[in-house]
């Protein structure tokens, strides 16, 4: 089938890549001029990393029907998968923790300025305020409305 093991990685032919992916060779070069795929042309004949069609995600499409390269291409992504989770899992939690101390934080602030704001609240300095009836705690375009129309400042 035209695939050789390299430790861990399993390397295929740009025809047998091209069958996994289910898209042509054009395409597979194509991506590989715009930078997509990486494509090893070190030896007599191109070969493809099966991770590189995993990371595109091209090998999600692939059949019950490929046989033994079809069982390594899914167990192989099955690893990839549960090393992104995983890592994701964590980044997530990471972020969830420092997301519940900085709420904690903002209760402890909000806690404290509700106490200053309840301090700063005198009973005297609401008896000092003018009451809303009187010209002086009208608006100033209310009072310029008066003047405008000819109306005295009361009506």
């Amino acid at each position: 089938m035209g695939q050789r093991q390299n430790g861990t990685s399993a390397r295929v032919s740009l025809s047998e890549a091209a069958r996994l992916a289910r898209v042509s060779r054009k395409t597979l070069r194509r991506w590989e001029l715009a930078g997509t795929l990486s494509v090893d042309r070190s030896g007599p004949q191109p070969r493809v990393d099966i991770a590189e069609l995993l990371r595109l995600g091209v090998l999600d499409r692939v059949g019950a029907d490929m046989g033994h390269a079809g069982q390594m291409s899914q167990d192989v992504a099955g690893q990839v998968g549960a090393t992104a989770e995983a890592s994701e899992l964590a980044a997530l939690r990471a972020e969830r923790d420092r997301l519940q101390d900085e709420v904690r934080w903002l209760r402890g602030r909000i806690e404290h300025l509700e106490g200053t704001i309840g301090q700063l609240a005198l009973p005297a300095a609401r008896a000092e305020t003018p009451a809303p009836s009187s010209p002086a705690s009208r608006g100033r375009w209310a009072r310029w409305w008066a003047w405008f129309t000819g109306r005295k400042e009361g009506s």
